[in-house]
């Protein structure tokens, strides 16, 4: 246990950093969707 607890903080950080970023990447990807749906709406209804 003692030997794994030096790199278990850097691999938290890592995780952490990674999950920031796809969160970031989603959330991106979901408000360019959201906005484009309207304009496609009403693309097609003209």
């Amino acid at each position: 246990m003692v030997p794994s607890l030096p790199p278990i903080p850097q691999a938290v950080m890592v995780d952490v950093g990674v999950v920031v970023t796809l969160v970031a990447d989603v959330g991106v990807v979901v408000i360019d969707a959201v906005r484009r749906r309207p304009l496609v709406g009403s693309y097609r209804h003209w």
